[in-house]
């Protein structure tokens, strides 16, 4: 196998480069309030309001229905994970709404 075959589609997922051609995905941990762990691959480019609707289901509400916080600080649905330099297999704290519902069983 040639070195340019094998190292097709390498990064290093510690950090997020700029100008990378392909969406670059990482493993982060989703904590919610109720303790429940979740462990998805996102991909660093998309809105944390896409990742918010990604990971509904996985958590247990609509996704208008939670926040994510990232360090202590709310995350903005307009920006996106390399906004916050957010590395792999680092954890988001999903805080329920206190007027949500369960919308998954």
């Amino acid at each position: 196998m040639s070195s340019s075959t094998s190292s097709a589609g390498s990064y290093n997922a510690n950090y997020i480069s700029k100008g990378a051609k392909a969406p670059v995905k990482i493993a982060l941990y989703f904590k919610c309030d109720q303790g429940r762990k979740v462990y998805r691959c996102v991909s660093v480019s998309s809105s944390i309001d896409q990742i918010r609707r990604e990971i509904a289901e996985d958590v247990g509400f609509n996704s208008d229905d939670f926040e994510l916080y990232y360090n202590n600080m709310l995350m903005d649905d307009n920006r996106n994970l390399a906004d916050y330099d957010v590395q792999k297999n680092k954890t988001l704290h999903v805080k329920v709404l206190s007027n949500a519902k369960r919308a998954f069983n």
